[in-house]
């Protein structure tokens, strides 16, 4: 019905122009009468005679685009057509006047060449198919619907990739139709798609592989961030610097050279990672961080403090009673802001927040776990998340990865939050610097590294053969299975091949122990590794072993052969040993030296009491027959007393000896230092020794030169280095190293301030007293505690006014008026809080204090604010 149409119009154009007598003319009059054939003969016969036939492939077509011509053809219309406007270019003007003559011009030949184009795309949008179109393009390229066309085309050939949807699809579109108007989101849908299907598998290598191939992705920073989070999840600060070095221009490198200052500052600033960083902005803040923090109210928000004088100043409305009367060490701090649970850092900014948070606890690297309703979450401290809280237990594993407690069994997970294991060990932690991980009454050992693999997706075996083990020095481990002993390094790597033995790692060698004898290892080439010895004895100083031929003897120490064929041996200390060999005993020392034993000659060791700090003194008592010798352990002989019954080693200076039940006392050389004229002689002390005579005591000291007699009621003991406690007729005063009385014996009791100030006891109450001077500092104090730590200085003390703080050096610290006083700082950085009750005002005065005296603080609370300040003590 359309072709017909068309038709209609077509013709209608021919009936209104005048008769002329052109072969055109004749010929399109022909057409009107449908009379086709005779058109067609006379038009054919017409161009045969001229080849400028404008008028005539006017005429032609006409007579194809007339329906009702059984030639009716498109194409050849628009042939015609285009020929007869060429044609007409070339015409003379008396050639057109004559075409005009048969009412034939150009704008019916422009009008015609119109009517078939669209025409034309009028059958191809019939069809609407992409095919259809693209024909027309093709052969209509300068109609005014090329454009339209185009546009039909590139719609159905975007609709025909939208059907198949696959990445080849979108490939072929973009590539075939680039400025088409659905051409980026061809693109954009091509490079999801292959994105998605290179990646699919979520590979390491498929990401990078990816981005090699397609480096202008718009995917870019997602990749980048995938990369990232399998590279760099064993937290390892050479991952870290890989990723820099690979992905420079990347959006996570600043974060990658955070991670690096979590870890090591140092490295940080030092390293590639430096380029990222604000060092200013972080050396503030970490110089921020080493500084305790108290909390002080200043309604109606908390402030925190530092000693030096910095504060946070949010509005902080809530903290946890824990913080109350204590230092904060840590450098992440819980607080409670616009009714949300909020984390800081100590610069006061608000790194995370979430609602209800119990407490937070800072695992190091870094890593901070928080708790809500008992499960834990974990964030980093720049508030990067790395789980919702959902787990039991949480901690770090070797610096490198976290385990977690979840239904009673624990895994691995990533700092980047990879769920690397699952939930299925009984144990995971530390083992030296392995990682121990424990499932059924049997563990597997591995490096950090070994577990790698897990962030990719892949796996390594676990070999579950150990039962116990024991880190040893050396970097060697010793492993158990069952009844079964081995030795490996910190690197896993075998040193004795698990077995049934008994394993023993000294300083400088191993001894192996089989049911066949024992093997020394890693003694080449003073012991040869392969021979088995029937018998071992061993101490720090010597290694002794015993083989067809007797004993063998190395020298720990020097790694020298002390003797190669020893009938029989005894290490007696760590200074003597005691050798038999044809028939001669010899005590062999550690400095070398050697003594030969008489024949027949028998000894005794004579030792020193063990002292705290102090090593054993030995001696050697050789007895041949009525003859005796006395040798220390450096080889020397120590002259003996002409007289003397028994004789025995106190501390490493001296030796008691006794005759006809009195005590005296020789030196080390034998000299005499006290004559056997005591009762007893003991209590060894750091050079001083206390003596009896009579139930009277006195003491003794060589080196200070100090010699008093027994006439104290209890050992004299020092109260600095040249004054001496003395107690006399139930009473307690200092007397000087000759004995001369100091500060006189007429006190119930003296304790140490200082060297030149003590508190001494008059009757019930305590004062301050210089002991020079006699000037009383303090009185009427009823009791006193010296700090817990005997190396930092502070006393609490309380008179009858109230408490207040001394210190040895700068005195009085804090006055004694408050009613309570606590140190809420460290033992080595003391923070005094100091709190008096006004009781005429019903007002509490607060007063914080630092170890020099100095206020940092003060207020005073009404009763209701006082309530948001008590200490949970």
């Amino acid at each position: 019905m359309m072709k017909f149409k068309i038709a209609i119009s077509i013709l209608s154009i021919f009936f209104c122009t005048s008769y002329a007598f052109s072969q055109a003319k004749r010929a399109l009059n022909h057409v009107g009468k449908e009379k086709f054939e005779q058109a067609e003969e006379l038009l054919y016969k017409a161009i045969l005679k001229d080849s400028i036939n404008a008028g005539e492939n006017y005429a032609l077509s006409i007579l194809y685009f007339s329906d009702k011509y059984i030639g009716f053809n498109v194409d050849s219309t628009y042939k015609y057509i285009l020929k007869s406007l060429v044609d007409y270019k070339y015409l003379e003007p008396k050639e057109i006047e004559k075409l005009e003559r048969d009412d034939i011009d150009s704008i019916l030949m422009v009008n015609q060449k119109a009517l078939i184009e669209n025409y034309a795309f009028a059958l191809a949008k019939q069809d609407d198919r992409q095919t259809d179109y693209e024909s027309y393009i093709l052969k209509y390229p300068t109609s005014p619907k090329f454009d339209s066309a185009l546009w039909y085309r590139n719609q159905r050939a975007y609709e025909s990739a939208q059907k198949f949807n696959t990445w080849e699809e979108y490939l072929k579109y973009i590539e075939e139709y680039p400025l088409s108007e659905r051409y980026a989101e061809a693109k954009t849908n091509y490079e999801k798609l292959i994105f998605e299907e290179k990646t699919a598998d979520g590979k390491l290598a498929s990401y990078t592989s990816f981005l090699s191939s397609f480096p202008s992705t718009p995917f870019r920073p997602a990749i980048e961030r995938s990369i990232f989070n399998i590279s760099t999840g064993d937290h390892s600060i050479g991952s870290y610097e890989q990723f820099i070095g690979e992905y420079p221009q990347s959006d996570v490198a600043a974060l990658a050279s955070k991670r690096i200052y979590f870890k090591n500052p140092t490295i940080a600033f030092s390293g590639i990672a430096a380029n990222y960083l604000n060092k200013d902005s972080l050396q503030s803040l970490a110089a921020k961080e080493k500084e305790p923090l108290f909390v002080t109210f200043q309604d109606p928000y908390y402030v925190f403090n530092a000693a030096s004088g910095y504060k946070i100043e949010q509005e902080v409305t809530e903290v946890p009673q824990a913080y109350l009367c204590r230092m904060i060490t840590g450098k992440m701090l819980l607080t409670t802001i616009n009714s949300m649970t909020s984390i800081l850092n100590k610069n006061g900014t608000i790194i995370y927040t979430r609602p209800e948070i119990d407490q937070i606890n800072q695992l190091g690297d870094g890593i901070v776990a928080y708790e809500i309703n008992g499960k834990y979450g974990l964030i980093f401290q720049n508030g990067d998340e790395i789980s919702d809280p959902v787990y039991d237990e949480v901690k770090v594993i070797q610096h490198r990865y976290i385990a977690y407690k979840l239904n009673n069994k624990w895994g691995l997970l990533s700092v980047n939050g990879i769920q690397m294991t699952g939930s299925k060990f009984d144990e995971l932690e530390n083992a030296g610097v392995l990682i121990k991980i424990t499932l059924k009454d049997k563990f597997a050992l591995m490096s950090p590294d070994y577990l790698i693999p897990y962030l990719d997706g892949e796996e390594n075996a676990f070999n579950y053969k150990y039962s116990d083990l024991e880190i040893l020095d050396h970097d060697l481990i010793m492993i158990y299975d069952g009844d079964k002993e081995g030795l490996i390094t910190n690197e896993l790597r075998p040193v004795v091949p698990t077995g049934k033995q008994v394993i023993t790692v000294l300083d400088n060698g191993i001894i192996l122990e089989t049911d066949k004898g024992y093997k020394i290892l890693n003694r080449e080439p003073e012991i040869n590794s392969s021979t088995i010895w029937n018998s071992v004895d061993y101490n720090d100083q010597w290694l002794a072993v015993k083989g067809k031929d007797g004993w063998k003897i190395i020298s720990q120490s020097s790694d020298l052969v002390i003797e190669n064929r020893a009938d029989s041996m005894k290490i007696l200390n760590s200074t003597t040993l005691l050798i038999h060999k044809n028939d001669t005993s010899i005590f062999h020392f550690s400095n070398n030296k050697k003594v030969i034993l008489p024949e027949g000659s028998s000894y005794t060791i004579l030792s020193s009491p063990p002292i705290q700090n102090s090593k054993t003194a030995n001696y050697y008592m050789i007895t041949d027959g009525k003859s005796k010798t006395l040798v220390n352990s450096s080889a020397d002989t120590v002259t003996l007393p002409k007289k003397y019954n028994t004789i025995a080693a106190i501390g490493k200076e001296y030796l008691v000896y006794t005759y006809r039940g009195k005590k005296g006392l020789l030196d080390t050389e034998g000299n005499t230092l006290l004559k056997p004229n005591f009762d007893g002689i003991a209590n060894y002390n750091d050079g001083s020794l206390t003596v009896l005579n009579n139930g009277v005591l006195g003491l003794y000291n060589l080196s200070k030169g100090v010699n008093i007699p027994p006439e104290y009621d209890r050992s004299l003991r020092y109260y600095n280095d040249s004054l001496i406690i003395a107690h006399k007729d139930g009473k307690i005063g200092l007397i000087t190293g000759d004995n001369k009385e100091f500060l006189p014996v007429k006190y119930s009791n003296i304790s140490y301030f200082n060297d030149s100030v003590a508190w001494v006891m008059d009757s019930s109450r305590w004062h301050l007293m210089n002991i020079y001077s006699g000037d009383v500092i303090l009185q009427n104090v009823t009791s006193f505690e010296p700090s817990p730590d005997s190396g930092i200085d502070y006393t609490k003390f309380t008179t009858t006014k109230g408490k207040g703080i001394l210190n040895s050096n700068n005195g009085m610290i804090i006055n004694g008026t408050f009613t309570e006083i606590r140190n809420i700082g460290t033992l080595e950085n003391p923070v005094f809080y100091a709190e008096l009750f006004v009781n005429e005002a019903l007002l509490y005065v607060v007063i914080i204090y630092n170890a020099r005296g100095k206020i940092l603080f003060r207020s005073a609370y009404t009763e209701e604010e006082y309530v948001k300040v008590i200490c949970d003590e």
